[in-house]
């Protein structure tokens, strides 16, 4: 595993940095001018469609609304461009005019890269769900919110969430990714509060064999276990890991 000392970024963070440097992102300059700050090394997943995940670094993607928006050339994608949104987030730019070819889509946050990697060398994500030490599942979590012991400790440790406490990931001997909790998600919707989902399944001892099952076919909007039995049964892998 990769225990390198860095910065930890939730959700709220990253948006903040997007809105500051919105203009550096749209002018893809990002690079350029900001090589080398801590905030740069940032690298997230969001959800494109079923059964595909996408990766981006900070200065590929903002927000608006909510809402996360990649900027990307993929052809596939271009039916999907919503400029719009960029132009509500620089509403003193002529986006069309001035950024032709920029190709907007929206999609779904679903976790940002920790410094830490499995016992496959897979990078693990929050979000993820993984067996420390072979014995404790639970998901992965940027920052321990109701955990007042980390509260005040810049930067917050990347941790597995427990029901009323967690367990940070530089203290477990080995770690395997056993999926995401990206499933059964609701068609259409603009966000996803993973970090609430992974509290109510630690609460409720929600990581039984139908979860663990369900989590290794991800991103995925099927509600009925049936699907998933079906996708095994005809032999259909997802990519969630990479």
């Amino acid at each position: 595993m990769n225990h390198k000392t860095t910065s930890v970024y939730r959700l709220g963070e990253i948006k903040q940095l997007c809105n500051e440097y919105i203009l550096e992102i749209a002018y893809s300059v990002f690079d350029t001018m900001y090589n080398g700050e801590p905030f740069y090394d940032i690298h997230v997943r969001y959800i494109v469609k079923e059964g595909e995940f996408g990766y981006a670094s900070m200065g590929q993607f903002f927000f608006h609304n909510d809402c996360m928006y990649v900027l990307t050339d993929d052809e596939g994608l271009v039916d999907r461009n919503e400029l719009s949104a960029l132009q509500a987030v620089l509403p003193n730019v002529d986006v069309a005019n001035e950024l032709q070819g920029v190709c907007v889509v929206k999609v779904i946050f679903a976790g940002v890269r920790t410094p830490y990697k499995d016992n496959l060398g897979d990078w693990i994500y929050t979000g993820d769900v993984v067996r420390a030490s072979g014995r404790v599942v639970a998901g992965v979590c940027a920052f321990p919110f109701y955990c007042s012991e980390y509260e005040n400790q810049p930067p917050a440790r990347y941790a597995l969430m427990l029901d009323n406490h967690v367990l940070p990931l530089e203290e477990c001997a080995e770690l395997e990714r056993m999926g995401t909790v990206f499933f059964a998600i609701d068609e259409g919707v603009d966000e996803v509060d993973f970090e609430v989902m992974m509290c109510g399944l630690a609460q409720r001892a929600g990581y039984n064999e139908d979860f663990l099952f369900c989590a290794q076919y991800t991103p995925s909007f099927y509600q009925e276990m049936w699907k998933y039995k079906g996708l095994e049964t005809l032999k259909i892998e997802y990519g969630w890991r990479r």
